[in-house]
């Protein structure tokens, strides 16, 4: 995959961002920039960890940097935890403003559960990453 293919998805949300925050709504300029300034770094970061959890899930492989990846299962059960994680934070985001006490504080819990569980795993799978970009000369 090229870089503009892995970085497609951050780059379409940094450009959706930019567009709803110049001619979204009925905002002062003073509130696009703001809006602009938190709308745009989200959007590329939800695009990016979309983009490792499909990865994940879906080719079994995640990139380690530098130039490494891991393979297997472990891969599939991080990408999960990455999509459950934050479908959860959405749902807490969704119910704090529904007024959902208790049920946002277990979708919060299930969310940070989730969310600890995959950086965990991730962390403890790094000495089995792969050198995927090494050249025949050994560099």
């Amino acid at each position: 995959m090229s870089r503009m293919g892995y970085f497609s998805p951050g780059i379409l949300g940094v450009l959706v961002g930019l567009v709803y925050a110049l001619f979204g709504g009925d905002y002062s300029m003073s509130e696009r920039l703001t809006l602009g300034c938190y709308l745009v770094p989200l959007l590329l970061i939800i695009g990016q960890l979309a983009m490792v959890a499909a990865q994940g899930m879906f080719a079994g492989v995640l990139p380690v940097p530098p130039g490494k990846s891991m393979r297997g299962t472990k891969c599939l059960i991080i990408g999960l935890l990455i999509v459950v994680g934050g479908v959860s934070g959405l749902v807490v985001y969704l119910l704090s403003h529904a007024e959902g006490g208790l049920a946002a504080k277990v979708f919060g819990g299930v969310s940070l559960a989730c969310w600890l569980t995959a950086i965990g795993l991730y962390v403890w799978s790094l000495p089995t990453a792969v050198a995927d970009f090494v050249r025949k000369d050994g560099v």
